[in-house]
């Protein structure tokens, strides 16, 4: 719980394939409403939408194994999401496992682990 008495919570939404057309009304609210939002990335085509965001490139940038990125990533936003009581993270959501990813969607498991 937020010293508010809130439960800390991680919405999540996905980017779309890359156009801008392609992103949901749900997904552009996220990214314009007043919620602190933290994007996978910002070398993909919508993340510019999402003008008042914190990226996570650095991380993917400095890690050497994917492990790293996906536990840091997670703790970073279960710690925004307890300081602010619900937070936004816009990253690639794929339908089937990625060939970049042997892990889809890792960092939502993690942070189911750790109570978000």
């Amino acid at each position: 719980m937020t010293a508010a008495g809130v439960r800390p919570t991680v919405v999540v939404c996905g980017l779309g394939p890359g156009a801008e057309s392609d992103l949901t009304d749900g997904t552009r609210a996220l990214l314009d409403g007043p919620d602190p939002v933290f994007l996978r990335t910002t070398r993909h085509p919508t993340a510019a939408l999402a003008a008042e965001s914190t990226s996570f490139d650095e991380i993917y940038d400095g890690a050497t194994h994917l492990d790293e990125v996906y536990l840091t990533i997670s703790g970073q936003l279960a710690a925004a999401a307890s300081e602010h009581g619900r937070v936004v993270y816009a990253c690639l959501l794929y339908t089937s496992p990625s060939p970049r990813d042997l892990n889809p969607n890792r960092v939502c498991r993690l942070l189911g682990v750790k109570g978000g």
